[in-house]
């Protein structure tokens, strides 16, 4: 039995992916990972000139859903131990791994990591925790120049020593949208310039992708508004990115970058048990990104199954 002195806890997911209450006016956010999605001045404007938020709750609760359907049900308290392994070797544990899941999503997920491809001469930058078993694909299949960062809220605030980093990168998507530019070639060049003001005040972000050697850098994740990605591609030239999905009024904006337009399913891809609640982030140093893993044995199946159906994929 795991005694509480020796782990850190955090609460695990929500069965609801929409946080604020059904008469709050305060901007959407992420119970995930606490992760606002409208900047504070958008989700004001939207609520005060049209009540998008409050009708939009209201036609939810009228209809008696929940906007967007989870990999699994609510989950109890995760337990995470204090030893720290590097994200690399947690990942290689899995290439033995083939007990198959009964999850028919991981289908889904199985088509996205073969279009994203692979070309000699490319490194692969993949995502986590959300790009686990795309990453872990991968890595059964061979592959070299693919590297698994966790780049979350916790981890920027702990690199940038700073909070609130994440927010301060995803601000500028918003209002490149919000003054017209939805062609790509203009959002990122706007993007790219304001997010190079943030990053000029967190020297040690700046340097992340000095590592890697290849001429071209394929950034992978889940989705949502490419927070990530869009700043690394406005730190290096090289950078390109693969996503499963995005959110629907950045479709056309994104385009052949996305896999999927089914917006709905990135709930299923982002609470698969891998790739939700294994890991926790520890640290980062000499280019190394460290994690606690999950000490439950109900996380530990339930990833080992998922990281199964991917082992035998390719396998075959």
């Amino acid at each position: 039995m795991v005694s509480p002195a020796s782990t850190n806890v955090t609460s695990a997911v929500s069965s609801t992916h929409w946080s604020a209450g059904p008469t709050s006016t305060t901007p959407g956010s992420c119970s995930r990972c606490s992760t606002t999605w409208l900047t504070p001045q958008l989700g004001e404007r939207m609520e005060r000139d049209f009540d998008c938020l409050t009708r939009l709750r209201g036609f939810i609760r009228r209809a008696g859903a929940t906007p967007f359907a989870a990999g699994h049900a609510a989950l109890p308290t995760v337990r995470y131990g204090d030893r720290q392994v590097e994200l690399r070797r947690l990942a290689e544990q899995a290439r033995e791994c083939m007990q198959p899941a009964g999850n028919d999503f991981l289908d889904d997920l199985l088509a996205f990591s073969e279009w994203i491809g692979y070309e000699e001469g490319t490194a692969y930058v993949f995502l986590l925790r959300d790009a686990m078993l795309p990453y872990l694909y991968l890595l059964a299949c061979g592959r070299r120049d693919i590297h698994p960062w966790l780049l979350s809220r916790r981890s920027l605030a702990d690199l940038a020593g700073a909070d609130g980093v994440d927010d301060a990168l995803r601000l500028p998507i918003y209002e490149a949208l919000e003054q017209g530019h939805a062609d790509y070639a203009g959002f990122s060049r706007f993007c790219g310039e304001r997010i190079r003001g943030v990053l000029d005040q967190h020297g040690r972000l700046r340097g992340l992708l000095d590592g890697i050697p290849q001429d071209r850098i394929v950034v992978v994740e889940s989705g949502y508004c490419g927070t990530v990605p869009m700043t690394l591609a406005a730190l290096d030239k090289r950078v390109s990115m693969r996503m499963f999905t995005t959110a629907p009024f950045l479709f056309g904006t994104y385009g052949d970058c996305v896999y999927s337009r089914r917006y709905e399913d990135l709930r299923r891809f982002e609470t698969l048990v891998s790739q939700d609640v294994l890991m926790q982030y520890a640290g980062f140093g000499d280019g190394v990104f460290r994690v606690r893993e999950a000490e439950d044995e109900w996380v530990r199946d339930g990833a080992m199954a998922e990281m199964g159906v991917v082992v035998r994929a390719f396998k075959g």
